[in-house]
């Protein structure tokens, strides 16, 4: 049992770093860093993800099992329910969070859509709680539409 959960993280935190690193050189590729420009480096980065995993496009699944596994892939604890709507409830501590900005320019939202939109026939895009893709209480919440 300890070296089947070995293993899981261990294949959690490879996934991480690829996200992360696919994520960082495509933010370096940018001048200035807006929300939308964070849209632009998460979908490259869920490209390189999703190649590096191995994971295919267009699956069958629907979209909240398809979200569900992205999200046990990066080690990332949440609720997700929804349907036409997904609401996404992150319990802490999240892996991603890794700047103090994290509320403004979060990668989750945007990764999230953007895998979503390569592995179902629907387009999917994070919605705003006010200025911000990101809201925080005790836990970081997002949605998608």
């Amino acid at each position: 049992m300890w070296m089947s959960n070995n293993i899981e993280e261990r294949a959690r935190l490879r996934a991480r770093e690829i996200f992360m690193k696919a994520f960082i050189r495509a933010l370096a590729d940018l001048r200035v860093l807006t929300p939308g420009l964070v849209r632009v480096a998460s979908t490259a980065a869920v490209q390189s993800l999703m190649e590096a995993m191995g994971i295919e496009e267009k699956s069958k699944r629907k979209p909240l099992d398809a979200l569900r596994e992205l999200l046990s892939i990066l080690g990332i604890d949440a609720e997700v329910l929804g349907n036409d709507e997904i609401h996404v409830s992150v319990k802490p501590p999240c892996p991603l969070s890794f700047c103090s900005e994290c509320r403004r320019l979060c990668p989750l939202p945007h990764l999230s859509a953007a895998y979503l939109s390569v592995t179902s026939e629907r387009r999917w895009s994070p919605r705003r709680f006010g200025k911000d893709f990101i809201e925080i209480d005790d836990r970081c919440r997002f949605r998608l539409v």
